[in-house]
This record gives C-alpha cells, sequence and structure tokens, in this order.
C-alpha cells in the first residue's frame, strides 16, 4: 500500500470519529428511556393517573403515557379541594346530616298458605290395602264426616269377627242372655281392640248391623276441608302408622315469605304487616302479625323464610283468599334511634341519617363525603359558601337500615347513620352531628379522585382488615 492511501484511510477514520462524537452531543441528555423524572412545573405531591386507572405514578415519567394502555396520563393535584367552577361542573350538591323519626317501610311480596296448625292428617291404624279414595285427586274437598278412604285387612276382618261373637254372647243383640262377668269382659276387649285398629262407634253400629264383618275400615274426613297431600293411592299397601290424607281448613291461611338479609335483620316476631291481593280486583287489606322468623339465611339462596298469621277480626274471603295466590305485604314499622324496629304501638324515635345516595358502599364497608373549609384548621360546613373553595374528605360510617321519615310518603330513602370516624384522623374542632354537610350528587367523582390523588376512599376503607 503507498504511502498517500494511508493517508487518505487515516484521515478517513479521523473523520470518521469525530461525526460521531458531534452526534452524540447533539442528542438530548436523555434520549434513552431511563425511568421517571420530577418537573419543575408540578407541585410537590402531584400524582400521576391513567383515565383508565391502569396505573398510579408518583413521578412524571418523560412521555406522559400509561405503560399500560398508552392513554395520556393525568396530574392529579394534591388535596382534596373544589372551587365554585368545579362544583357547577360537577353538578355538585350537599345534604346536611339530619335527625329525624323514622319509618321502615317495606312492600315484599309472599304466598299464602294453609296453616299447618289447622291440618287434621288421617292415619292408618292397621295395615292394609287401600281399595276406595274419593279424594285421590290434590284438592279435593270433602265435608264433615265424608269417607276419604277405605282399606281392607285381614287383621281387622278378625277383630270385626271376635266384636262379633263377643257381642252375641253378652246378650247385647237381644237383650234377653243373662249377664256373666267373664263375657262382658271380652266384649269390652273386642270393643278396645276395634278402637286400636280405628273403628269408632259408628263403624260398630254399621256392623252389628249388618252381622257379618267385612274386613274394611272407613276413615271419615273429622271436619270438613281441602285435600292437600294424599300418600296412599288405589291398590297401595300400607302399614300402621302411615299417613294417608293431610286435610286443611281453606279459612285458615297464613303468609309465607322470603325475605333478604338485611330485611331479616330489620325485623322481629310480632311485627304487624297489611296484607292485599297481589292481582285481581281490589281487596281489602287484612292485618297479620309476624309469628315465625328463620333464625338464620338459607346458605344456598342467602334468604330467611318468615312466616305471618292473620290477626283475629280479618276475615278470610275463601273465594278469592286461596293457598298459593300471591300477596303483597306492607311493613311500616317504627324504629328507634339505632335503627332497630320498635313494636307498632309505639312512636319512632330521631336517628341520624344520610340520603342513601350521598353514601358509597362496598364489601361491607361506607363512606360518604364531608365538607369542610381549606387550611391547616379546618371546619365541618352547615352551610356552602357562595364562592371559594371548599375541602371534602372520605368518613367511615356504620350503618343501620334504610327507611323513610315518618310522615313523609315521599318515597325518598334514607339509611340510619349509627356511627361516624374521620378515615385521616383529623380533629374537628366541633363533634360530627346533625347539621354536617355532606357531598350527594358527584359523591362517586368525588372518591375516584381521592383514590387517585392517594387521599383515603372507599378503596382504602374496604381493602382495610
Amino acid at each position: 500500500m503507498s504511502a498517500s492511501s494511508s493517508s487518505w484511510l487515516l484521515r478517513a477514520g479521523v473523520l470518521a470519529l469525530l461525526s460521531g462524537a458531534a452526534l452524540l452531543l447533539l442528542l438530548p441528555a436523555h434520549g434513552v428511556y431511563v425511568g421517571e423524572s420530577h418537573s419543575a412545573a408540578d407541585p410537590a405531591g402531584t400524582r400521576y393517573a391513567c383515565p383508565m386507572f391502569c396505573v398510579l405514578l408518583e413521578e412524571r415519567p418523560r412521555d406522559l403515557r400509561c405503560p399500560v394502555c398508552s392513554m395520556e396520563l393525568e396530574a392529579v393535584a394534591p388535596g382534596l379541594v373544589l372551587t365554585r367552577g368545579d362544583r357547577e361542573r360537577l353538578g355538585f350538591d350537599a345534604v346536611p346530616l339530619e335527625r329525624t323519626p323514622l319509618v321502615w317501610r317495606r312492600e315484599l311480596y309472599g304466598v299464602l298458605a294453609y296453616d299447618e296448625r289447622a291440618q287434621q292428617r288421617l292415619i292408618a291404624h292397621v295395615a292394609g290395602t287401600v281399595e276406595v279414595a274419593p279424594a285421590e285427586s290434590g284438592g279435593a274437598s270433602l265435608a264433615a264426616g265424608e269417607i276419604a278412604l277405605e282399606l281392607s285387612s285381614p287383621t281387622l276382618l278378625a277383630a270385626q269377627t271376635d266384636y262379633l261373637v263377643a257381642w252375641r254372647a253378652a246378650g247385647a243383640r237381644s237383650g234377653n242372655l243373662p249377664e256373666i262377668g267373664s263375657t262382658r269382659d271380652y266384649l269390652n276387649a273386642a270393643v278396645l281392640r276395634l278402637a286400636d285398629l280405628g273403628c269408632d262407634e259408628t263403624e260398630r253400629k254399621a256392623l252389628e248391623a249388618r252381622g257379618n264383618g267385612d274386613g274394611r275400615l272407613r276413615l271419615r274426613a273429622p271436619r270438613a276441608g281441602v285435600v292437600v297431600a294424599q300418600r296412599a293411592r288405589v291398590g297401595a299397601a300400607v302399614q300402621a302408622g302411615d299417613e294417608l290424607l293431610v286435610i286443611a281448613d281453606p279459612s285458615r291461611l297464613r303468609v309465607e315469605l322470603e325475605l333478604s338479609a338485611e330485611e331479616r335483620a330489620s325485623l322481629a316476631r310480632g311485627a304487624r304487616a297489611e296484607v292485599r291481593l297481589a292481582s285481581g280486583s281490589a281487596s281489602v287489606a287484612r292485618s297479620a302479625r309476624l309469628e315465625w322468623l328463620a333464625p338464620q339465611l338459607d346458605a344456598a339462596t342467602q334468604r330467611a323464610t318468615a312466616r305471618l298469621d292473620f290477626e283475629a277480626g280479618s276475615e278470610i274471603d275463601g273465594a278469592a283468599w286461596l293457598a298459593g295466590r300471591r300477596v303483597a305485604v306492607l311493613f311500616a314499622l317504627p324504629l328507634d334511634a339505632s335503627g332497630n324496629v320498635l313494636s307498632a304501638e309505639r312512636a319512632p324515635e330521631p336517628a341520624l341519617v344520610l340520603p342513601s345516595e350521598a353514601v358509597l358502599r362496598r364489601g361491607g364497608r361506607a363512606v360518604a363525603y364531608a365538607l369542610s373549609s381549606t387550611g391547616d384548621a379546618p371546619r365541618l360546613l352547615r352551610a356552602l359558601p357562595e364562592d371559594g373553595e371548599i375541602a371534602y374528605r372520605a368518613i367511615e360510617l356504620e350503618l343501620g337500615p334504610e327507611a323513610e321519615r315518618a310522615g313523609a310518603n315521599d318515597g325518598v330513602n334514607v339509611v340510619v347513620v349509627r356511627a361516624l370516624r374521620d378515615v385521616a384522623g383529623a380533629a374537628f374542632a366541633e363533634s360530627m352531628d346533625a347539621g354536617v354537610l355532606f357531598a350527594r350528587r358527584a359523591a362517586f367523582l368525588l372518591d375516584a379522585q381521592a383514590e387517585r390523588s392517594g387521599a383515603p376512599s372507599l378503596r382504602s376503607v374496604s381493602d382495610r382488615r
């Protein structure tokens, strides 16, 4: 290689090195992503949130893009403050914590059912075979004394024969035979045996009139009623002690209800209600009283069963009030200061309440947002200022049931507040009692802003153990 060629290559190499150095000098100091950094334009404590809640960053990333969905991050200023303009844009309004007497009002739906306590059961007293079952189809009506079932039984036939022999020997048929002690004892034993097998005096008189046994046991309805259960069919073999028929009194009905957990917790035995037919022509309301309440919720349905009995004087019209019909049950019960149901005769007690729409719930926990002044010594607000800034903060609530203001009948639900706790632990100069303002509309948006800014929120409260 000549000296001129070597000199040219050397000059070219030096030029390339100088060009690369110049390019590096022209690049930004952090041209490659090196993480996150503060911006002097943002106040201290600013966080950066994805509008889709993918991430919440303490530091400002250079490209201001969400690393998950690439949406532009939003700066969330520290502090929970609303200006007048913010309130107007959000459609914000406030409601006071209120102390007022309450009524627990619920319209629930149940069904009419036969009262089990008024049902009669026909039992087989002897083993045999069902020969006649006039009321075989469920729902059949029976008159008092009507034959409901007939059984044939060899055991009964033998007992009938023994009775006839004893009856004749005792002279019961003609009355001209001398009475002998042992014969009379035999007759008494035969009578008792027939009674044990289900034959009453009517059946014995019929047996005496026939003069011979037929081995049939005729079971009669003890009262007028409706067959609601039948476990014996014609030709079926039955054993002594088997239940054959269940006869219900159609005038003795009760109401069966299924209650939610909140309804179950609010009601107690003895609570009164008005019951109407849920469909059809308008019906007169009947008074009823809660007589039985399941002690626990069903594990599968998370519902509890309840039964109501109609009160004396609430006559049931058999033509319309039939078992199986759906009924509306209206409870309107006074509450005490803690939201517990009182007896209907007592007056409701004033309780601390908030409108239901001002309360946010999650995982069995609840919060509402109290309004206060701004600054180092905030005070709870009892009136909204026309201008200027206001602050808001999460207050954890211990809730009672939802209810209505006594005498209002406006359909507005309020929720009983049993206890309040400032989640942030701030000590206010005044107690948190009636008159303190809470956010109502836009409460959900305020909670989202609190969560994004890192302040106590519904999520942080409900996630806490």
